[in-house]
């Protein structure tokens, strides 16, 4: 929820994606460190600062930039088992104080029917890898789906979350 609720999508360097100049602004400006400081990025900087900081904390994180849909989210691995998460839609669905969870640790159908399309496969740097296992299918954590995060209680492991259809509170222990 840190990243969601610290830092913003950067509507000017999404736009600047569409001069010719890009690559080269990339390189000297847009980037990872600029988001972590400047406290804004556009997919590939957030997720690339989310896996840092999952890192950190001893999560494993890769990240899955498609070769077909133009965007880029992180691949983590929770208990051995692969998720795809994607900060970016949670900066831009972020209404009321509570963060929406849609994006949270998916599996790759339910991922792929969220984004409209075929992931492709993985894009490091300028090589395609298949080889790579991205396999997501974990049905765990989609009753988070409907949800906005409200609140954590680590040491009884629940996480509260408004149904956004009902506006009821649950309650999703883990």
């Amino acid at each position: 929820m840190y990243v969601e609720r610290n830092y913003v999508y950067d509507m000017d360097e999404k736009d600047a994606k569409y001069s010719p100049d890009f690559e080269q602004l990339v390189k000297e400006y847009y980037g990872t460190c600029r988001t972590l400081f400047e406290k804004q990025g556009v997919c590939r900087d957030l997720c690339s600062l989310y896996n840092y900081l999952l890192l950190q904390v001893g999560v494993d994180a890769l990240k899955y930039r498609s070769s077909t849909l133009t965007h880029a989210w992180s691949y983590v691995t929770v208990n051995g088992v692969g998720y795809h998460v994607d900060p970016t839609p949670a900066l831009t669905e972020y209404i009321d104080e509570e963060v929406r969870l849609g994006y949270f640790l998916m599996n790759s159908t339910y991922f792929e029917k969220r984004s409209e399309g075929d992931m492709g496969p993985a894009l490091y740097g300028s090589v395609y890898n298949d080889c790579v296992d991205f396999s997501a299918n974990d049905k765990t954590y989609s009753p988070l789906r409907q949800g906005d995060y409200v609140d954590m209680d680590r040491e009884n492991r629940v996480v509260t979350i408004r149904n956004r259809n009902s506006g009821e509170l649950e309650y999703f222990s883990y």
